[in-house]
């Protein structure tokens, strides 16, 4: 499966260079599975997968106007293509602004580990 990721944005170096970044693990976790990941730029002018990915995450990071700009994009395209989008931490409310979705502020979230359920079959890990 062809996944679609968004990267995070920040200020690195002496000079804050603003760089799009991927944190490694997604690599470690998806590429064993037999997934390709195409990390999508910080661009939104640049789009080099728009016809080849059958999934997107949105990943957790801080907020930019550049992120944002094409996560919104990206989000709209793939929900207008009937395809999945998976949100995790800042992507989860990334979906829930664009959805006009409610929010909740809850202390303790943050490197924690999170219960998934299921929904189509109930189970929990």
């Amino acid at each position: 499966m062809n996944i679609l990721i968004s990267q995070r944005e920040d200020l690195l170096g002496h000079a804050k260079f603003l760089h799009s970044a991927l944190e490694s693990s997604w690599y470690y976790w998806l590429t064993p599975l037999g997934h390709k990941l195409l990390p999508a730029p910080n661009i939104l002018e640049f789009h080099p997968y728009y016809d080849d990915w059958d999934c997107l995450i949105l990943t957790g990071g801080p907020d930019s106007m550049n992120r944002n700009r094409v996560e919104n994009t990206l989000f709209a395209e793939t929900v207008k293509r009937g395809k999945p989008v998976i949100g995790i931490c800042h992507g989860a409310h990334a979906i829930n602004d664009l959805t006009r979705g409610e929010f909740a502020y809850l202390d303790g979230h943050h490197d924690c580990n999170h219960e998934i359920i299921y929904e189509d079959t109930g189970e929990r890990e």
